[in-house]
């Protein structure tokens, strides 16, 4: 059985309780670094992947 969905369910919950935190709603910015689940980030939240990386992704604040 592949652990795939699973990790994909435990970190669309993750970063959706991160997100919600009320000491990072005025951040303009948010970064993060995956290997494999780009997207899982750029349907869930709008992360993008950064310019040159295969790894970092960010949100910039609308």
């Amino acid at each position: 059985m592949s652990r795939q969905p699973y990790l994909s369910i435990n970190l669309n919950t993750g970063v959706a309780h991160i997100m919600q935190y009320p000491m990072l709603q005025n951040l303009r910015s948010f970064s993060l670094a995956t290997s494999d689940v780009h997207g899982l980030y750029e349907n869930y939240g709008g992360f993008e992947s950064l310019e040159g990386s295969d790894f970092n992704m960010k949100r910039t604040a609308k």
